[in-house]
């Protein structure tokens, strides 16, 4: 079969082999340049995206296995793992970013008193999630725990709990449904 990529559709039946050398060469060739792209493309500082390269690499590597990403490549290697760090980045930083520009726009902390206050009144709110969350199942406290405390994508919950990404994402819409449910049942305010 002809190729465009000759190079990355032996990197890619190499790593499919399981060969271990080949792996942690290209995880250490790609990283500085998934760095900048995820730099440039964001904005963002490179703590960022040296924290989500590990995660990135994982799913394309576990897609190379289970032969979801097979030759002859219809993009390089390196473009796949960018689209998927992108996806990464969005799911994981989106949130944050913004939140940042709305307590800067904002000037909530102005003192270092209503800075005390507010820390102190974010734990007390975090209490009491963590108290109705304990209510909740533990297929739903597990899945939401891995999407909003450790961040987890979609992908990344799916390949951990080895279930489809799809009805993860019905199983999360309804877990909050619930949990919205419990917080007003139980008559909590944040």
């Amino acid at each position: 079969m002809n190729t465009n990529y000759p190079d990355d559709d032996k990197l890619i039946e190499s790593l499919k082999g399981g060969n271990e050398k080949v792996l942690k060469e290209v995880y250490h060739l790609l990283q500085p340049d998934f760095t900048t792209f995820i730099v440039k493309s964001f904005s963002c500082d490179s703590q960022h995206a040296q924290d989500i390269y590990p995660e990135a690499f994982s799913i394309v590597y576990f897609n190379i296995c289970k032969g979801k990403l097979s030759t002859p490549m219809r993009s390089t290697l390196k473009t796949y793992l960018f689209s998927v760090g992108k996806h990464l980045f969005t799911r994981r930083y989106r949130d944050k970013y913004s939140q940042t520009v709305v307590n800067l726009d904002t000037r909530v902390w102005e003192t270092g008193q209503e800075m005390v206050e507010a820390s102190l009144m974010k734990k007390e709110q975090g209490q009491k999630l963590k108290s109705v969350l304990n209510h909740l199942g533990p297929p739903c406290r597990e899945l939401l725990h891995l999407f909003y405390f450790r961040n987890f994508g979609f992908e990344a919950i799916a390949e951990h709990l080895n279930e489809n990404e799809g009805r993860l994402r019905k199983r999360k819409y309804d877990c909050l449904k619930k949990l919205h449910q419990m917080i007003q049942e139980f008559k909590i305010t944040f």
